[in-house]
């Protein structure tokens, strides 16, 4: 790039060091924001089957389960399936919100379209930092490719 600067934004970890700073210019996206990403590594719960009767892994909305066993889905019909249960992991988390920023329903209060067009309003451009470190999946790389429109259109 004959020595000039990247203007690519970029994924920054954010620090507790004495004397860091976060670059100026840069977003904060963690959990607290309106960016964070809700589901967590170690809260969030995944089961098998899938509900519309897919094999492969689904998010599991209800609260509480047991990882590592079978429960019971009792379905409006009145059919009941089982489904183990296990830990979603970091990717299966970025996944959860990528999906959940881009087709987040309307009951909400949202349109996936005015989500990603906040997004790449407020966004757009700038470094993002989160916690997470930088080799490991991060929400905040969803929202880097949705503001510099490489996610959704």
């Amino acid at each position: 790039m004959n020595g000039m600067k990247s203007t690519r934004p970029r994924r920054i970890q954010r620090r507790r060091v004495n004397g860091w700073r976060m670059p100026e210019g840069a977003v904060y996206v963690g959990r607290g924001t309106r960016w964070g990403n809700p589901f967590r590594v170690g809260k969030t719960q995944m089961r098998s089957p899938r509900l519309d009767g897919q094999t492969g892994w689904e998010h599991e909305g209800r609260l509480c389960k047991t990882s590592g066993e079978g429960h019971a889905f009792h379905h409006g019909d009145g059919q009941v399936t089982w489904h183990d249960i296990r830990d979603a992991t970091a990717q299966e988390c970025v996944d959860l919100y990528r999906e959940w920023v881009t087709a987040r329903p309307v009951s909400l209060g949202w349109s996936p379209q005015g989500m990603v067009a906040e997004i790449r309003e407020h966004l757009r451009g700038r470094d993002l930092a989160c916690w997470c470190p930088l080799d490991a999946p991060c929400h905040a790389d969803v929202l880097l490719d949705i503001a510099n429109e490489g996610g959704v259109r």
